[in-house]
This record gives structure tokens, C-alpha cells and sequence, in this order.
């Protein structure tokens, strides 16, 4: 990570916000949430050959599917009807700085998602 305190990953834009009835803005990753993703899942990125920045960036740039995850985060998921495996993001809208802040990402099985309600979707239905 550079020298700052936070990494702009990608964005929700207007169009999925008002879908998914929320704000548009900027997905930001910062040191803590960066660690946390190394920390937690580092052995699933190193098999993926990718550093948890990389990996995110990967998520929040390409997700195509995203789903309610606890209280008030949403997951961005980039799903692949032919792997078992997807990837994930957690992110929670921050009103003090009006952003979303990753909170995690991982790779994870598709049946654990499945149960999450679905609030948009770029391709056919899942």
C-alpha cells in the first residue's frame, strides 16, 4: 500500500445505488482492513498467486452479483457459474466519511451466499 491512509478500490455507482437503495460513492480499503484480509485468508491468496490488495481490487472492480450481508453490509461478489469458489467483499457504507469501507474478502462456496438476499445482479439470473 502507499503512503496514505486508504486505497480508493472501485465504486458503487448511481445506477446500482438506487437499486440496491443506497448511496453511490467511492469503495475505499485502508491499512486495517487490508491486514485483516492478509491475515484471515492469506493461505486462499497465496494458492491464487495474488496479495490482498490485488485481490480485492479483483472483487470490487469485476463483481457482478451483490447480496445483503449482516446488519448493514452488502457483499460484492464475482461469481463464475463454473467454479464452486467465488469471491467476496464485505463493505459497509460509513457515514461519517461517506464511503464504503472493505471489511473483508474472501474466497468462499457459492452455497453460503445462496441463502443472502439477492439485490442486484449484472447477467442472467444465478
Amino acid at each position: 500500500m502507499e503512503n496514505k491512509e486508504f486505497d480508493v478500490v472501485g465504486e458503487i455507482t448511481q445506477e446500482i445505488a438506487e437499486i440496491i437503495r443506497n448511496k453511490p460513492d467511492k469503495i475505499i480499503a485502508n491499512e486495517k482492513s487490508i491486514t485483516h484480509v492478509d491475515k484471515k485468508h492469506s493461505k486462499e491468496l497465496e494458492a491464487l498467486g495474488l496479495n490482498p490488495l490485488d485481490y480485492i481490487k479483483i472483487i470490487t472492480i469485476n463483481f457482478n452479483v451483490i447480496r445483503q450481508g449482516k446488519n448493514n453490509s452488502i457483499f460484492l461478489i464475482v461469481e463464475d457459474e463454473h467454479k464452486s469458489n467465488i469471491a467476496v467483499v464485505e463493505l459497509t457504507y460509513k457515514y461519517d466519511g461517506e464511503y464504503y469501507l472493505v471489511m473483508t474478502a474472501t474466497p468462499m462456496r457459492n452455497s453460503y451466499l445462496k441463502n443472502k438476499k439477492l439485490l442486484w445482479q449484472r447477467n442472467a439470473p444465478i
